[in-house]
């Protein structure tokens, strides 16, 4: 459980430590969308901090329900994401950090 907890925790803060990261992924309705998405406190509003936030929280609604909850900032709101509808996820310098994510792949993140 702990190498789990670990690698979600890279997964995260691959998000955290950019201003910005890109996300493609698949929304409900099978079209594709590119999110410029943060979970960086810097440049969320405060009026939109969740209450209680923290990573272990993040970590077990994302092993409970494979859902990865970002703040867009184009719409200045909080979204979620199926992990395994995620395409890419790309960093400010153009890194790619995963290709078309599964949630077994997510598992292994960091390895």
């Amino acid at each position: 459980m702990t190498k789990i907890l670990d690698n979600a925790i890279d997964f995260l803060s691959m998000i955290v430590e950019d201003d910005f990261v890109m996300i493609y992924f698949i929304k409900k309705d099978n079209s594709k969308r590119l999110m410029k998405a943060t979970l960086n406190f810097k440049k969320i509003p405060k009026e939109y901090y969740p209450k209680g936030f923290n990573l272990e929280g993040i970590y077990k609604k994302i092993n409970s329900s494979n859902i990865l909850s970002v703040f867009d900032l184009e719409k200045s709101a909080w979204r979620s994401i199926k992990l395994n509808q995620i395409i890419s996820i790309t960093n400010t310098k153009n890194k790619l950090f995963e290709y078309r994510i599964n949630i077994s792949d997510f598992y292994n993140i960091g390895k």
